[in-house]
C-alpha cells in the first residue's frame, strides 16, 4: 500500500495574515512580517489608527513609533501629547519651535537723571 505524501498546509490552517510552513510532516502557522497576533486566528498590524497605540506614540506606517524626530526646530523640545509632537523653545529662548528657537537678548535701558536733560 502506498501512503499518499500529504501537506499539511493544504488547506492552510493559519488566520488571516499568516503563512503556513511544513516542519517535519506537520504545518506551523507564522505572522507575516511587520504583523502581531495568535497566527491560527488571524495577524494584525501593530496599529492602524494612533488610538492603537499607548498615548506617547503615534501609529507610523503601521508600528507605534515616537512622532518627534524631524519635527521640532533647532533649540527646540518635543514632546508627544495625545499621539501629536508638541515642540517648545528651550529655556532662555523664544521663536516658532516648529523652526527656530533664539536666544532671548536682553535689552538695558540707562535712566539719565532729569538733571542732565535740562
Amino acid at each position: 500500500v502506498i501512503q499518499e505524501l500529504r501537506n499539511p498546509c493544504e488547506p492552510s490552517p493559519c488566520g488571516a495574515n499568516a503563512v503556513c510552513k511544513e516542519r517535519n510532516g506537520a504545518g506551523s502557522c507564522v505572522c507575516l512580517p511587520e504583523h502581531i497576533g495568535n497566527p491560527y486566528e488571524g495577524c494584525r498590524p501593530e496599529c492602524v489608527i494612533n488610538s492603537d497605540c499607548p498615548s506617547n506614540k503615534a501609529c507610523i506606517r503601521n508600528k507605534c513609533l515616537d512622532p518627534c524626530p524631524g519635527t521640532c526646530g533647532q533649540n527646540a523640545n518635543c514632546q508627544v501629547i495625545n499621539h501629536l509632537p508638541s515642540c517648545t523653545c528651550i529655556p532662555g529662548y523664544t521663536g516658532d519651535p516648529f523652526r527656530f528657537c533664539s536666544i532671548i537678548v536682553e535689552r538695558k535701558y540707562f535712566m539719565l537723571p532729569m538733571t542732565l536733560l535740562r
